[in-house]
């Protein structure tokens, strides 16, 4: 009776390891949020708060002031571009914004206090102007 408890024990162990019959797969797409879709977004803050992709903007943003350095280096605080417009422009129009309101450019003879506008293209994924504001 041992021997055959052993047996039947290790026939289902084998039958548990077999692979699914080949066919055709089935995916599930997941559901259109505004983590993975700024359509769905509500508005401008859930967008920047939500969406995996907003989540590179800043970092763009960044990239895209030091690429223009007529201004001086770029000295950043500790959230470069947080700012954004209130309401739902962003989500209407596919175009956004993303501010920063104190950034210094330090050059050899001077320090320049600067807001910087970043306008992003949501469908495009990229940056499409930036205004660089002394004041």
């Amino acid at each position: 009776m041992r021997h055959g408890a052993i047996l039947l024990l290790c026939l289902l162990l084998v039958a548990c390891d077999r692979k699914p019959a080949e066919g055709p797969s089935v995916h599930l797409a997941a559901p259109a949020t505004c983590a993975n879709d700024w359509t769905k977004c509500a508005d401008n803050t859930a967008l920047a708060k939500e969406n995996a992709d907003w989540k590179n903007v800043p970092g763009l943003c960044k990239k895209v002031t030091e690429a223009q350095l007529q201004y001086g280096t770029p000295q950043w605080g500790p959230t470069p571009f947080a700012t954004t417009l209130p309401g739902n422009i962003y989500v209407t129009s596919g175009k956004a914004v993303a501010i920063d309101s104190d950034v210094k450019f330090v050059s050899a003879d001077q320090v320049l206090q600067a807001k910087i506008v970043c306008e992003y293209d949501l469908k495009l994924r990229t940056v499409t102007n930036l205004y660089v504001l002394p004041h």
